[in-house]
């Protein structure tokens, strides 16, 4: 072969490894970006019940409870209730008949990130006692989480109009309900706050817990914060289901920076410190109260009291 011939053949190959080579890269740098394009494109919300209940059934494991199951039913009915808030995407409660869990999240957040959140609370859970330790119910999503007496969970997530994501999850039977709660510990809700002013504790007292419960019985219908003209003292409350009477007594006690006890009046000028007045009144000495289901969901409280502490007017202590 002549040498001419010889450089003409191998500028061929040059160029012929040089073309294959220039479209090996781009086929390189086109996967390249597919890759990157591939997250982009991903639909986080996508997540099947079966990593929904994966998430849930991690933590069940932990405490050696069963497993629970995905239910149609509660699927329709959170999804039913996360449409409803899609307006305003307050964390309210449905006031149904389930336990529920809810929560807000960002865009790229799942239904499986809640879980874990409300996991978060574990810490604060003490099963010696069935109680949160921090005295309150911030354990709640937790215990709700893994109730034994669970079995089954049904979730739905919308986007609300301000961005965020609307998350709920709803159990059958209920699990975290705040029912384990004595008389000693309602009465050291009201004894802490008569403490403060210097006046004596109250005791508890059957005959007014009967009355209270009695008339809990009667507004289980329609609810309504209707006073029972009786012959005892008297606070009124609804709560959540997994609100207990304690909490009512907190909640009623949040009045007392309206209360001028040089006067004896509220300082609003009504009587709108007269749930606090009837708390750490000097002349009542018994407490009897009472927690009933209504039919809307809601929990009617009534606390009784001897004698009457709240009279209008009269100093409290």
């Amino acid at each position: 072969m002549k040498k001419i011939d010889l450089v003409i053949v191998l500028i061929s190959i040059i160029i012929i490894l040089s073309v294959h080579s220039v479209v090996g890269q781009d086929e390189e740098d086109e996967g390249a970006v597919k890759s990157e394009e591939k997250p982009k494109n991903k639909n986080t919300r996508k997540k099947t019940p079966e990593d929904i209940l994966r998430a849930h059934n991690e933590f069940r494991a932990e405490v050696g409870v069963p497993p629970l199951v995905w239910n149609e039913s509660l699927v329709k009915y959170a999804d039913k209730y996360a449409k409803k808030r899609v307006n305003d995407c307050k964390m309210k409660r449905s006031m149904g008949p389930y336990g529920e869990n809810l929560a807000g999240g960002y865009e790229d957040s799942t239904i499986t990130d809640s879980v874990r959140f409300w996991a978060t609370e574990k810490p604060d859970y003490d099963p010696a006692t069935g109680k949160c330790k921090s005295g309150g119910f911030d354990c709640g999503h937790y215990t709700q989480i893994v109730a034994r007496k669970t079995k089954s969970v049904g979730c739905a997530r919308e986007k609300c109009k301000n961005g965020w994501y609307y998350v709920i999850c709803s159990y059958f039977p209920v699990g975290n309900i705040k029912v384990q709660e004595t008389r000693e510990d309602i009465l050291k809700a009201h004894n802490e706050f008569r403490a403060e002013v210097g006046v004596p504790p109250l005791v508890w007292n059957k005959t007014l817990a009967k009355y209270a419960d009695k008339y809990a019985r009667k507004r289980v219908k329609d609810c309504k914060m209707e006073h029972s003209m009786g012959p005892y003292g008297e606070n009124l409350a609804g709560g959540y289901q997994d609100s207990t009477i304690a909490d009512s007594v907190k909640f009623w006690a949040t009045e007392k920076p309206d209360y001028d006890p040089a006067t004896g009046n509220c300082k609003s000028g009504g009587f709108d410190c007269g749930h606090y007045t009837q708390i750490v009144a000097r002349k009542t000495k018994s407490v009897g109260c009472a927690r009933e289901k209504c039919k809307n969901g809601w929990y009617y409280v009534i606390c009784s009291y001897f004698p009457i502490g709240n009279i209008e007017g009269e100093k409290a202590y």
